[in-house]
């Protein structure tokens, strides 16, 4: 079985990678060597049991635009996806260091985390403001369903009838 996997969408034409690298170096996580041709930015991991893959994408126009084709998410979250140029990938083994990667992300962002898109995994598009702030209001939260009655505006998962 492979690692869950979330997607955080960040805005705009900037780098990232200074910013995240602040959140990388928080965390611990340590910085891949990666061949010229590798298809992301950068990389960076933890191993053991708690383990966590971070992904930097500089250019995710491909798959914003598959996204935007998604029939659920309402027409906010597709321009939302619209706006955001690259992404991270975050594979992880315990939800608890995801969230802390999460959290820490979305502090760094700032404002522009109410730019950000989070795909949770499940087929379901949130905003990383929604994802932090629910995360920091109850520590049993968990973007790990394919429902979010509890957030105004997410559609159920693309992926169920």
């Amino acid at each position: 079985m492979s690692a869950p996997m979330v997607t955080v969408f960040l805005p705009g034409y900037q780098d990232h990678a200074p910013l995240l690298r602040t959140v990388i170096d928080a965390l611990r996580l340590n910085v891949d060597d990666l061949p010229p041709d590798f298809p992301f930015a950068w990389s960076a991991q933890r191993r053991g049991e708690d383990d966590l893959l971070v992904q930097y994408d500089a250019d995710s126009t491909d798959t914003t635009r598959e996204m935007q084709q998604w029939e659920k998410p309402s027409q906010d979250f597709k321009w939302l996806l619209q706006g955001c140029r690259s992404c991270i990938h975050v594979h992880y083994r315990k939800i608890e260091l995801a969230k802390e990667f999460i959290i820490l992300t979305g502090g760094y962002l700032g404002h522009s985390s109410s730019l950000s898109g989070f795909e949770n995994g499940h087929g379901c598009l949130l905003r990383l403001t929604e994802v932090v702030e629910h995360c920091l209001g109850d520590p049993t939260w968990s973007w790990e369903r394919e429902s979010f009655p509890d957030i105004s505006g997410v559609a159920d998962s693309e992926w169920i009838d």
